[in-house]
Order: C-alpha cells, then structure tokens, then sequence
C-alpha cells in the first residue's frame, strides 16, 4: 500500500495489518526506491547538492571520494527514521566485507566501484549545513571514503569526477525497529504513540509523518553495501567531497652498486676542498 495524506485511513490500515506489515519489514533488504517519495521539503534558493568536479579529472587514473551514504534524523521514502547508533553493530561485524557499488547492482562484478583496501567505511558527525542543508542540530553519517579507479569502473569515476553525483543509498536488513504512530486517543496505540513522542522531535522533516500518521524508528540496521543511485530514498546523501588522487613514484637511482662507493668519496672530497 502506498500511504497517503488521510491519516485515519492510514493508521485503520496499520491496525489491520501491522502483524503483516511488520513481519514484511523485517524480511526487507532496503534500497533506494525505483522512483523517489518526497522525504522532505526545501526552501526556494537552498542548496541541496553540492557540486564537485575534479580539476583536468580526464588526466587522471584515480578519485578519491568522500561518499555520505546515509545520514540520521531523516524521516526517508520508506517513512524510516535512522537514529544514532544504527551502524554501531554492523560496522564491528561487517565493515571490511562492504563495498561501494553503482546502484545496488552489487551481484555485477562491472558494477563495483570500490572495496578492500580502497574503501574505508565509518560513521561521522556533521552540521546539517555541512552537507548544504538549512537546519540547525547534528546528524550521523555512514560514510565510505572510497578510492575510485579508472580501470576498475570507468563510468562511475567519470561520474563522480565531473560532480555528478548528487545522491547515495544504503543496503541493509533490520535489525530492531519501532513502529510510531500518532493517534493518542486509541489505547491500542498506546506503545506505539509514546515512541512517536520520543522521536518525532528528532527528524528534521517531522511533516512527513505528520501528514501520514506514523513513521518507523530504526534503532540498529545491517548494512551491507553503499550505492550511487541518481534519487536516494534519503535525499540527504550527497558526495562531500571528491579530489585527484595522485600517486608519486619516487626517483631511481641507476647507479651500479660497485660504484656507490665511490660516489660517495668523491663528494667527500669536493666538500673539503670547498671548505
């Protein structure tokens, strides 16, 4: 069922299935969505994406990219909201095994934009400004900090280099989760409406549920990969940063190894006679 702005209807839905729906959830691998649900609402003039393109990026074999995956205190696509310390389990579990992947196409070797020892996968706390955004308050980014290679996915390094991509989406199961639901006149959600209570001050979009009447909590998830996706599910993951990476190859000295020696009593030699 797709949710609507009548939230009586909504919420009689959720009474008569929230066994159902719940259990759904739970069996849920979440990505970015095909099309993209308003999760939010911007004032005209705002920034919401900034722009990065890398400087002669046509002359390089490499990127790195600061990738904001996922952010908290959102209330995204799938009426989620992600609260701090949602990746805490996982990343002690599965960091090293993620990978940074073009879409969630992540059963397609041409598909992988980064793993292993180039991709670094942690949460970060950042200003919502510092990701362009007009609210006040923090929110906690999972983050990839990713080297993309020309050889190994040349349109994403492209993308990235040229300051395309403007979004990001998190695969991921559920761990725990709390249904909120705004109906305190209802003893039957009566659980339910104390959790709406403790979280809708958190999201910073809190219109979303208010127009529908519930939304999730999503205490702990497990995250599985990273994508670029065009539209994410949360529209506040864009790329913080995207810079050349440039590798120095250091001078060879050729000199034969017998005449090493004597190199080094010459200059001995030249120093003295100078002083």
């Amino acid at each position: 069922m797709i949710f609507q702005k009548d939230v009586k209807k909504n919420i009689q839905y959720l009474k008569d299935h929230k066994k159902e729906l719940i259990a759904e959830k739970y069996t849920q691998i979440k990505q970015a969505d095909a099309f993209q649900s308003v999760c939010g609402y911007y004032e005209k003039g705002e920034e919401v994406a900034k722009r990065n393109e890398v400087r002669n990026w046509k002359d390089l074999n490499s990127v790195k990219v600061e990738a904001v995956i996922n952010t908290t205190n959102v209330i995204d696509s799938h009426s989620d909201l992600h609260v701090p310390g949602i990746w805490d389990k996982s990343l002690k579990q599965n960091a090293n095994q993620m990978a940074h992947i073009q879409e969630h196409k992540s059963g397609q070797f041409d598909s992988i934009i980064s793993d292993g020892e180039d991709l670094n996968v942690s949460v970060k706390n950042f200003t919502w400004k510092e990701l362009g955004q007009p609210y006040s308050g923090k929110t906690q980014a999972l983050v990839f900090d990713s080297v993309v290679h020309k050889d190994r996915n040349e349109f994403m390094f492209g993308q990235y280099a040229k300051g395309f991509v403007k979004n990001h989406s998190v695969g991921m199961g559920y761990d725990e989760f709390s249904l909120a639901v705004n109906d305190p006149d209802d003893k039957y959600w009566e659980k339910e409406y104390n959790t709406w209570k403790e979280y809708i001050g958190q999201a910073v979009n809190p219109e979303v549920a208010e127009d529908q009447g519930f939304f999730y909590v999503v205490t702990q998830a497990k995250a599985y990969e990273g994508s670029a996706v065009p539209m994410g599910s949360n529209h506040i993951t864009p790329t913080n940063s995207v810079s050349a990476k440039t590798e120095e190859t250091p001078v060879k000295d050729n000199t034969p190894s017998e005449n090493k020696g004597n190199k080094k009593k010459l200059e001995l030699i030249k120093m003295r006679k100078q002083k």
